[in-house]
């Protein structure tokens, strides 16, 4: 017992104190940022952006051995980026361009949660610019390959995974501009998105939602079909709306649901999610609504609502977000000048109603709720 007080003495567990203590979590990012432009004639030019990235977390939980953290986290990311660009005129401008990335992962700690891994991602693009009359169009085209490497430990026995993704996108928009206070966009696009890692191989006790995930390692990659359509009027420079609707096919979406039972630890039972694919059919719409009551005065509304389907179960998918409104009123000290200004917000979220058939969880949606926020910016 004497030995025991002691320890716990020693790191004021269940002592209160202004500091923070266990359980909690350090997050450290350190960035280095080149980019060289040369302005070539007829309009050329070339771009580079060459970077590098050091991400470093420590999750660190009521121990009682040393100040050890129970996880910890390195990501490093280096990218180059170049871009060749020709402005043929002042109606068309075509670009291509290659970008080159590797990441290097590494773990340690007494808890596992995702592996060690490399990964590397070559892109290739082109993309397109021109306008006549009062349409303006662009087309793009993309191909990208990731190389994936993980190393495992399991019960002691090392193995080494490759995996290698490739596909291309595309897309083609048309803005229609018929005079200076309206535009409409439409946008047609193919997109891909290889699984990260975490949804491969996570295993372990997320601490900063205090979940159980687990990934599956034989998840491929999504592939979507999306078209947007967007309307924006300017009414006298005061008022400004914006109506975008959607509709995005997604094969292979990947989603984390729950699942049950809680995976049981030492340290109690913890709520687990699990990393799921299915098709998906995601469409909805987002309006945004601008205004200026007085000089002084400005009011904006943004309101977004997504009906999310899973068409292989033919019911709603999980974990989606709700409809909500959020509405502000803007008050400006200089009129017609926005450097000072108080504000205030009011949010308002609705309890979701598209939930699947059979719905299991660890709790139903919550029920509608309000924020209200006061800001002030000079």
């Amino acid at each position: 017992v004497g030995s025991e007080m002691c320890i716990r003495d020693r790191f004021n567990i269940d002592q209160f104190s202004n500091e923070i203590g266990r359980p909690r979590q350090e997050v450290s990012h350190y960035l280095l940022k080149a980019k060289f432009t040369r302005e070539l004639n007829n309009g050329k030019k070339l771009n580079f952006l060459l970077s590098h990235q050091e991400n470093f977390r420590k999750e660190f939980d009521r121990a009682l051995i040393d100040n050890s953290p129970e996880l910890d986290l390195n990501l490093g990311t280096t990218s180059a980026d170049f871009n060749y660009e020709v402005n043929q005129s002042e109606r068309s401008n075509f670009q291509f361009g290659t970008n080159v990335q590797r990441q290097a992962h590494v773990w340690s700690g007494s808890r596992f949660f995702i592996p060690n891994y490399t990964a590397l991602t070559l892109g290739l693009y082109a993309l397109k610019k021109w306008s006549r009359n009062d349409l303006e169009y662009e087309a793009g085209l993309r191909y990208d390959y990731r190389n994936l490497e993980v190393f495992r430990n399991q019960n002691g026995v090392n193995s080494q995974i490759k995996r290698n993704f490739n596909n291309i996108s595309s897309s083609f928009a048309i803005n229609f501009i018929p005079n200076n206070n309206f535009n409409w966009l439409n946008n047609f696009s193919l997109s891909w998105r290889p699984p990260n890692v975490n949804e491969l191989y996570v295993n372990g006790l997320h601490h900063g939602t205090a979940n159980f995930e687990i990934g599956d390692p034989n998840l491929s990659s999504e592939t979507g079909l999306k078209f947007t359509t967007q309307f924006n009027y300017q009414w006298n420079k005061k008022t400004q709306i914006e109506l975008t609707l959607y509709s995005n096919y997604i094969q292979n979406f990947i989603n984390l649901v729950p699942v049950l039972p809680a995976t049981l630890t030492l340290r109690g039972a913890f709520p687990t999610f699990m990393f799921k694919q299915a098709d998906a059919l995601l469409t909805g719409g987002d309006l945004t609504f601008n205004t200026s009551i007085t000089q002084s005065l400005g009011y904006r509304l943004k309101a977004s609502i997504l009906l999310p389907r899973n068409l292989n179960a033919n019911t709603w998918l999980q974990q989606m977000p709700p409809p909500q409104i959020d509405q502000e009123f803007s008050w400006f000290f200089v009129p017609n000048k926005k450097t000072s200004y108080l504000s205030t917000n009011f949010l308002w979220v609705s309890q979701q109603k598209f939930i699947p058939n059979n719905f299991i969880d660890y709790l139903a949606p919550p029920k509608q709720y309000f924020l209200t926020n006061i800001n002030f910016a000079t």
